[in-house]
């Protein structure tokens, strides 16, 4: 379940089809450990608080599940439920929190519009092929696997063919040590038709001969009471935080009469295993000095003997603590310290997961003896929990459970005894099993130093084939599948296969992007990236202008939600396509432009002067002069520029709505170079302005994204605004120009991960990942919250002024922002450029070459530029998105059909290749993205990596020609209520062989085309070329 969890996480963000089919002959979820029937007896060996899926933690879910019966007491499916089943929970019910997760998982999945399913195929898996053991090839010449499809063929006979194999089945069902003739305690079906008074003789002495004695008895009615007041029992488990005497109160067994006569168990050592400390212990949370230290020491020890040597050193560390606490505490100091033995299983228990880490993915000869410690150590550390620990000292001393005596043999028994076999399957390869299989047919290798030879995402290597679990022991060690803390394996696998089956590469320290459904659209059709880039020519910026207007709205309904109404100015520097123009028209919104030209063609575009604003930094006479022609807003800069504004408008008898640009006091925000300071515009507004030119607004630019900045400026444009008005100014609105933040990426934990270790590698404590180590230092906020709608809320809700500790009295501040501009019947008017294009462009690049420096380092030279991907930032912290070649474009001349490459079989080039994505220009330091990058599955000439949401200033803001290179050319996605064929198939349809042996294959190679359409800007601009050209001559 974790498994498919994780899958439908990635697969759902993204956008992506998939389908998961899980085979399993129990019901998905809880399978055959937690069915329902079980026994409620048989309860979890460890804490239930580590259980948790995708709804929540199984405490939570338990809590709302309980009822109370007509005594008061909590009972669940009629059961009472005690405190102890709540720390360590009957397996039943773990099984239907289980059980209920799969199926609202499944549940989610079913919604109109999801293109992921979920099937349950109830029976056993007895054979894995893959298409080189000869799998049907009728499927396979639907060219639908990249060569490495996989066959599963269930007991039943019946196969289906699939793109990636999971192999997670736990305990194996037989194995070579087992008692042929007797029966499986793990099986509760078995162990109930023992009759009663019959003579038992179970094999094993641990958890699982707990299980079988406790379903014979308080499974058959049997109970367990406190004992009588005074009474005391020895503990028959070794229990060394108690060494004194028992933990917990002890309990006497009483029969229900259905009970065996006797019960003798017996094992090679002929010992019980350590009980694990109880709950309510004075030891149970200790805490281990230096602990995250040790741990380091442990994943970097070289041997099992500097292993035992900090095991032992920590082990004393616990004493020491422990005799202090005693000391300090005199409701402690009343016990009997706990014995070294309790110690040693405490920090086996603590530090288990670096264990893990160190122990697992050995190379021959790395760590020998490991195994070994592992065996001392396990029955110490993971023994029974007190609930179950104390019900076999009462069946002990109720004379019903014998122990043996003097060694591991039973003691005599009577002749006629049914056997039950409560060893369980050993971890590792076992006969008759999936892997068993595999190995067989050589499709798996076993390692010398044990385990398959699996990746740490549990794949084979150059199959699509993963193996996780008890199988994978002692490759991997210490699997346990309910606590999703200690291994990685899962996600590592879940986001392999998101690699492989869309991602294609991906930075060595990822950064995913979240994508938009166009863009899963257009990458998942390789033949019209193609023609794109052999119509258009590389890099081709594709625009997809219909997002505009849904994040407008988002600004449009904070400032609803305030009671303020918000009119959106969309910063046309931030990309010169004409088509985002055209989208904010149309959708009512205006356009802030910041030259001659952008001006230009906005007009030209049929915006009115009302939904226009000049915003340049620098504003030449001509500039000034077509903008009071066109009567648009004039965000002024400084008193000289009003002064030039009013002398044009007095040369020409017109008018001019001006808005004057604030500076902030440079003592509470970073200067600035743009605006003047609020007392020198207080005094500029109060004088008479020449007639026609009047104050219609007040202007904010501020570097960074900080709403707080914003609410300490607005106190200054307040200020503005009442002068102004009170001079007799139409003052109608605050600009706050742009600067609304956005979030490009996936998920926070990978851009944390991403600091921590940028962090690292500056410090010198880790290899550098970026190109000659760049530090980065200037780079944009490509994960942060809120953004647009919550961020502007949080804006609008937040005093005037910031912090009170900075404010003006003078100018109202300590009221909410929203109150002040409603107070004035002020519009606030906002410019983003970035953030109104989230989600707004692809740029497109095809692979011109894969080579290596002259030091090694990996090169995949891009038919691009770094100008036509670029900001003020030192980088684009995305990752690109590789789109393999279609059929024949690996070179710059069409190929004829016999020269084709067949996609479904190609065995690509450079796979596992780490390298940089260099451009066009000679310049050494020619890198399009200044991080490392990976492709697992190679990368090669006429390949096409795409770039995501780069429509906001990286594709134009600092694009050049240089070389005599051409810009790059620019389309736009129509709308999807007018592109045609908008529905995308499912590029991951299952093709199926049924009962009947008809073959049904479903052909998903492609996907249906966007309708993409060039944009005016190119036109326009080419028209103005072709006009200097003529000027010229």
């Amino acid at each position: 379940m974790w498994a498919a969890e994780e899958l439908v996480s990635l697969f759902r963000r993204h956008a992506l089809p998939l389908t998961i089919i899980c085979w399993d002959p129990e019901e998905p979820g809880g399978g055959r450990v937690y069915r329902a029937e079980q026994p409620f007896c048989w309860r979890l060996n460890v804490r239930s608080d580590i259980v948790r899926t995708h709804i929540g933690a199984f405490p939570e879910w338990l809590e709302s599940n309980l009822s109370l019966d007509s005594e008061g007491r909590e009972v669940y499916r009629g059961k009472v439920f005690e405190r102890e089943d709540r720390i360590f929970a009957p397996r039943a019910v773990v099984g239907d929190f289980l059980r209920e997760s799969w199926r609202k998982l499944v549940e989610d999945t079913e919604t109109e519009g999801s293109q992921i399913s979920i099937v349950h195929v109830p029976a056993r898996v007895v054979e894995v092929r893959t298409e080189s053991a000869h799998c049907d090839g009728k499927h396979l010449a639907a060219g639908r696997f990249m060569g490495n499809g996989c066959c599963i063929v269930a007991e039943d006979g019946s196969e289906e063919i699939v793109d990636e194999v999971l192999v997670v089945t736990g305990h194996a069902a037989e194995w070579d040590g087992q008692l042929n003739d007797a029966m499986a305690a793990h099986d509760h079906r078995s162990v109930e038709s023992i009759p009663a008074g019959a003579n038992v003789v179970i094999r094993g002495l641990a958890l699982t001969f707990i299980d079988a004695c406790l379903a014979l008895t308080e499974g058959r009615g049997g109970k367990f009471v406190p004992a009588e007041t005074g009474q005391t029992a020895d503990s028959a488990h070794p229990d060394p935080a108690q060494p004194g005497g028992p933990a917990h109160a002890p309990l006497r067994y009483i029969p229900s009469g259905r009970e065996p006569a006797r019960i003798f168990p017996y094992s090679r050592s002929g010992e019980l295993m350590h009980v694990k400390p109880d709950p309510s212990s004075p030891w149970i949370d200790i805490e281990i000095p230096g602990q995250k230290e040790y741990e380091k020491r442990i994943r970097n020890c070289a041997d099992v003997s500097e292993l035992r040597v900090i095991l032992n050193e920590v082990t004393d560390e616990v004493m020491n603590v422990a005799c202090h606490r005693a000391q300090q505490d005199s409701a402690t100091h009343m016990r009997q310290l706990p014995a070294q033995e309790w110690a040693r299983g405490e920090v086996w228990r603590r530090v288990y997961p670096a264990i893990v880490e160190r122990a697992s993915y050995l190379s021959e000869g790395d760590l020998d003896g490991f195994f070994e410690l592992e065996r001392e150590l396990e029955p110490i550390a993971f023994g029974p929990p007190p609930v179950t620990a104390k019900r076999i000292d009462a069946l002990v001393e109720a004379e019903i459970v014998v122990l043996p005596q003097g060694g591991g043999e039973p003691q005599e028994v009577p002749s006629d005894v049914i056997h039950v076999d409560a060893v369980v399957s050993p971890p590792g390869l076992q006969p008759n099993t999936v892997l068993a299989g595999l190995v067989d047919h050589g499709e798996i290798t076993m390692l010398p130093q044990g385990g398959p030879n699996v990746g740490r995402d549990g794949k084979v290597p150059n199959k699509r084939i993963a193996v996780i679990g008890r199988d994978v022991e002692p490759r991997v060690i210490g699997h346990d599948t309910l606590n999703r803390t200690m291994h990685k394996e899962i996600p590592n696998w879940a986001n392999g296969v998101f690699d492989r089956a869309f991602r294609r590469m991906h930075a060595t320290e990822p950064l995913t992007g979240r994508l938009e459904p166009w863009m899963h659209q257009l990458l998942r059709n390789p033949q019209q990236c193609t023609d794109l880039i052999e119509t258009y020519d590389s890099p081709v910026n594709v625009l997809a202008p219909h997002v505009l207007s849904r994040n407008a709205e988002d600004l449009v309904r904070a400032g609803q939600a305030n009671g303020v109404d918000v009119r959106v100015f969309y910063a046309r520097k931030a990309n010169k396509g004409l088509s985002f123009v055209d989208a904010a028209l149309a959708a009512g919104h205006g356009v802030d432009v910041a030259s001659e030209r952008e001006l230009q063609q906005v007009l030209s575009r049929g915006a009115q002067p009302d939904q226009v604003i000049l915003s340049a930094a620098v504003k030449p006479d001509r500039l000034l002069q077509l903008a009071v022609n066109a009567g648009v807003y004039i965000s002024v800069d400084s008193v000289a520029e009003l002064h030039r504004i009013e002398a044009i408008v007095g040369d020409t008898s017109g008018s001019a709505r001006v808005v004057p640009r604030i500076a902030p006091n440079p003592n509470l925000l970073p200067p600035t170079r743009f605006g003047e300071l609020v007392e020198t515009w207080e005094r500029e507004v109060q004088r008479d302005f020449t007639p026609g030119v009047e104050v219609h607004g007040v202007h904010l630019h501020l570097h960074g994204y900080s709403e707080a900045d914003r609410r300490i400026a607005l106190a200054d444009a307040i200020a503005i605004v009442d002068a102004a008005t009170l001079a007799g100014h139409p003052v109608s609105f605050i600009d706050l120009g742009g600067g609304v933040p956005m979030s490009y990426l996936d998920a926070k934990p990978e851009w944390d991960n991403f600091q921590e270790q940028l962090k690292a590698a500056r410090a010198g404590e880790r290899a550098p990942f970026t190109w000659k180590g760049d530090p980065l230092n200037n780079t944009y906020p490509f994960w942060q919250e809120p953004t647009r709608e919550e961020w502007l809320k949080q804006l609008l809700a937040g005093q005037l002024g910031g912090d009170l500790e900075n404010a003006q009295p003078s100018t109202g501040t300590g009221v909410p922002v929203a109150e002040a501009l409603r107070s004035r019947n002020l519009r606030l008017h906002m410019e983003p450029g970035r953030s109104l294009l989230d989600g707004g462009g692809v740029i497109l690049a095809r692979v011109a070459f894969v080579k290596k420096r002259s030091d090694g380092v990996g090169l995949v030279g891009l038919e691009m530029n770094r100008t036509q991907c670029r900001t003020t930032s030192d980088d684009i912290l995305v990752d690109p998105i590789l789109v393999p070649a279609a059929d024949g474009s690996q070179t710059t001349q069409p190929a004829k059909d016999s020269e084709k490459k067949n996609t479904a079989t190609h065995a690509r080039e450079n796979a596992g290749l780490n390298a940089f994505l260099v451009g066009a220009y000679c310049i050494e330091d020619e890198v399009i993205i200044r991080r490392e990058m990976h492709f697992p599955e190679g990368v090669e000439s006429g390949d096409i990596i795409a770039i995501p949401n780069t429509a906001g200033y990286f594709m134009h803001i600092l694009e050049s020609a240089s070389h005599q290179i051409p810009l790059a050319r620019n389309v736009f996605v129509a709308a999807p209520s007018e592109a045609q064929d908008e529905a995308p198939s499912n590029a991951h349809a299952e093709a199926v062989a049924d009962s009947s042996g008809d073959d049904e294959t479903v052909n998903s190679a492609n996907t249906s085309p966007l309708t993409i359409r060039p944009d005016d800007i190119d036109l326009v601009n080419a028209s103005r070329t072709n006009s200097d050209s003529a000027r010229a001559e």
